[in-house]
């Protein structure tokens, strides 16, 4: 016992020193150098583009190289406030390109992001890394304006505002915001256009995703994998799909050999996504190229369950002219009318209808796309299925609830009125 309890006092005795040692060392790191006078002046010269204030600062002695407590040096500076003439002056009197801030920012970082692409072609042509990558995780500035140079007074902080969650090079930065000068100068100095986040995005992910038609043929041209696929099984296609408005892209991608009918771990395809997104433009192009319309997710939801459910009645017409499944169900029962009926898709429904879907199918709790539509209150809905013969006398499951009587119990009695018409009984 004496032995046991001699040890566990030895050990934490040593715990104590470790956790002592691990505060010291925190508190040093925490520690920041403060500024001279003289070096906040210089840098204040930077931002206002005082250049002959910069020449006597550099004249006097003044390291080209200084930086502030956040370790944003006086080229970064120049850089992330559009001053191309000071960048230049700094250079040349020895500025390091490839220095990097606390958070390991570098000038040509923050040039990308202010979207200064005479910065970035002076930073590139002087040698600045073109490769380099934001460490995940690591706050940056906003884009600064005109209007923020202009109004500004005395020496400003550069203040971090937005967090990336993943690695960014400055191609990825420039596919991402639809810089296409700034990301022909990169690819033109040999950037990595498979470069990849710690997720694996891709620039022409990003470049797909946002439409940037023409970044996404200049990276495709260069070499970049249509097929690529991040680490939560989206393909470049999938992230065009997802967007309303991306037609020609998928086109793009399409023609460029990506795979049409590729599969995430949940079973949706890019087909899926561009019914989700509501583009019947990007289902015509997919369909086109040979997408499967009657494919299914884990879940089981087809391409036309998802447009149905969301009354995206070109994308159902479109999908149904390609012949889709009509009838085709969830686990649950439920088909695409009885999606449209519960959601109010008036012209969802007429489209499903004029393609022969069954008005008389029943879910699992014994509804029928007539009854849920008379105890939502669908008015027009119900006049439409009533025309094509729904039954009248279908009870639910589990309280024998008729089309009438959720009507009733419900207090629309205009459906009422119209079911009583059509023959049903109270």
């Amino acid at each position: 016992m004496i032995f046991c309890h001699r040890r566990k006092r030895q050990k934490g005795d040593f715990m104590k020193k470790y956790l002592l040692l691990c505060l010291l060392l925190i508190f040093a790191a925490c520690a920041t150098r403060q500024m001279k006078e003289s070096e906040v002046n210089f840098i204040l010269s930077i931002q206002n583009g005082n250049t002959q204030e910069v020449q006597a600062a550099i004249a006097k002695g003044i390291d080209v190289n200084t930086a502030d407590t956040d370790g944003f040096t006086a080229l970064m500076h120049a850089a992330i406030w559009g001053n191309n003439d000071i960048a230049q002056l700094l250079i040349s009197k020895g500025a390091d390109v490839n220095a990097r801030s606390n958070t390991k920012l570098t000038a040509l970082i923050l040039a990308v992001v202010n979207e200064d692409a005479k910065t970035v072609q002076l930073l590139l042509d002087k040698g600045a890394f073109v490769n380099v990558q934001i460490i995940n995780g690591t706050l940056l500035p906003a884009k600064i304006s005109k209007r923020d140079v202009k109004e500004k007074k005395g020496y400003i902080k550069i203040t971090p505002t937005e967090s990336y969650k993943s690695q960014m090079s400055p191609l990825l930065l420039a596919s991402k915001n639809g810089d296409e000068e700034i990301a022909r100068m990169l690819i033109a100095k040999n950037a990595n256009v498979n470069e990849k986040t710690d997720r694996e995005s891709t620039p022409l992910m990003f470049a797909a995703e946002n439409g940037y038609t023409n970044i996404v043929n200049m990276l495709i041209d260069k070499g970049a994998d249509v097929n690529a696929t991040d680490s939560d099984g989206w393909t470049v296609l999938m992230t065009a799909s997802k967007k309303e408005k991306n037609a020609d892209v998928i086109g793009i991608l399409l023609k460029k050999g990506a795979k049409v009918n590729s599969v995430r771990a949940n079973g949706w395809t890019a087909l899926m996504y561009a019914a989700d997104s509501g583009s019947a433009d990007s289902v015509k192009v997919l369909l086109s190229n040979g997408a499967d319309v009657n494919g299914r997710s884990v879940d089981g939801w087809s391409a036309l369950m998802i447009a149905s459910n969301k009354g995206f009645t070109d994308t159902v017409k479109m999908l149904l002219s390609k012949k889709a499944n009509v009838n085709e169900a969830l686990k649950d029962g439920n088909t695409s009318l009885m999606m449209a009926s519960t959601g109010g898709y008036t012209g969802t429904v007429k489209a499903l209808i004029d393609y022969r879907a069954d008005v008389n199918l029943i879910n699992k709790n014994g509804e029928s796309a007539l009854l849920i539509a008379s105890v939502q209150g669908r008015t027009e809905i119900v006049k439409m299925l009533l025309t094509r013969k729904a039954d009248l006398n279908i009870k639910r499951y589990n309280d024998g609830l008729t089309s009438i009587k959720g009507a009733s119990l419900n207090g629309h009695t205009q459906i009422v009125d119209l079911l009583r018409k059509a023959g049903a009984s109270e």
